[in-house]
C-alpha cells in the first residue's frame, strides 16, 4: 500500500464515515435524490458504469475529502436554517402571533 493511500485509510476515510453519518439526518428532511450506494453506477459510458469509488479515484483523497467537505458544511448551514426557523415558526404558535412578528 502507498503512503498516500495509507494516510487516506487512516485520516480521511474515518472522517468521510464521521461526515456521513452526521448528514443523515438532512436526508430525513429533503425529498432529494438517494446517495448512490457504494458500487452503484453514478453514469455509464457505452454501457460502461461509473461508480462513486472510480471518481473518488480519479479526484485522488485530497480533492474528494475538500468536496466531502465542502459538502457537509453546505448541508450543515442549510440544517441549522431549517432548525431555526422551526423553532421560530413553534415558539410563535406558541404565543399565538405570526413567525414574522418574531422577527
Amino acid at each position: 500500500m502507498e503512503k498516500a493511500e495509507r494516510l487516506f485509510m487512516k485520516t480521511a476515510l474515518p472522517i468521510l464515515c464521521l461526515l456521513q453519518f452526521l448528514a443523515l439526518p438532512v436526508g430525513s428532511f429533503a425529498q432529494v435524490q438517494p446517495a448512490a450506494k457504494p458500487g452503484d453506477p453514478i453514469a455509464a459510458v457505452a454501457g460502461q458504469p461509473i461508480s462513486e469509488e472510480d471518481l473518488a479515484q480519479a479526484m485522488g483523497p485530497e480533492q474528494w475529502m475538500q468536496l466531502r467537505s465542502q459538502e457537509y458544511e453546505a448541508k450543515s448551514k442549510a440544517l441549522e436554517s431549517i432548525i431555526r426557523l422551526k423553532l421560530v415558526e413553534i415558539e410563535a404558535k406558541k404565543r399565538g402571533i405570526s413567525p414574522q412578528k418574531t422577527r
